[in-house]
């Protein structure tokens, strides 16, 4: 998984912007409809705040990956 700002760094095979001398596309991230957030799971101190000892999977805000390539 990475962080919005790693993603953005990466080259992306289905962008098809053209700026005439680059025409290589970045990631755009969260902006692309292929990207999905990654899951973290829920620290103690979480799990202990909603009273409970099981700690639950949840969506990250700050990681994800292209979800056309599947999960990382």
């Amino acid at each position: 998984m990475n962080t919005e700002e790693q993603a953005k760094a990466k080259w992306c095979p289905f962008g098809n912007r053209d700026d005439g001398d680059n025409p290589v596309t970045f990631c755009i991230a969260s902006e692309c409809m292929a990207w999905r957030w990654g899951e973290r799971l829920e620290s103690e101190r979480e799990a202990y705040m909603r009273g409970t000892d099981l700690r639950r999977t949840l969506q990250s805000t700050t990681d994800g990956y292209c979800g056309l390539v599947g999960k990382p």
